[in-house]
């Protein structure tokens, strides 16, 4: 997707409301979108800014722009994948420290996230990003969406 398809996206999501999730998921998928944990639909996104004390326009706009050393309200990290993803998603390490400080720099990690999914061999894997074909999908999009690359290679 071209960045102004998924700034339009990423506006859609936060002015639909949580019954209307399933048409976004509709409308990304029709304009070529993937969907994926990577890709947090509308109401995870709502859900993860209640649980951090922050809204939606917080989560997606001003204060991922400036970083975020610490979210008090992040809550205890439970340990399981479905969590650390859940972080990742958004990049928040566990402990609650933002990895990703500019605008933009989570849409390119998305970016190379959206690529690895469609990789069919370990070379086209490791073109994207220097050691993800040789690690578990998901780890090498984690890594990615907190900017943990350089044991990868760098992207």
């Amino acid at each position: 997707m071209t960045p102004e398809v998924t700034a339009a996206l990423a506006l859609i999501t936060t002015s639909l409301n949580g019954a209307a999730a399933p048409a976004l998921a509709e409308i990304t998928a029709t304009l070529g979108g993937i969907i994926e944990w990577w890709h947090p639909s509308a109401d995870v996104t709502a859900a993860f800014a209640a649980r951090i004390g922050w809204s939606v326009e917080d989560l997606l706009g001003p204060r991922r722009a400036v970083g975020v050393p610490e979210a008090p309200g992040i809550g205890p990290y439970d340990g399981t994948k479905e969590d650390a993803l859940l972080f990742a998603a958004f990049s928040f390490e566990r402990t609650g420290f933002r990895t990703f400080s500019l605008v933009g720099e989570r849409d390119i990690a998305r970016s190379a996230c959206d690529r690895l999914k469609k990789a069919l061999t370990i070379p086209e894997a490791e073109a994207i990003v220097r050691g993800a074909g040789s690690m578990e999908p998901d780890l090498a999009r984690y890594l990615l969406l907190l900017g943990h690359t350089s044991g990868m290679g760098g992207y």
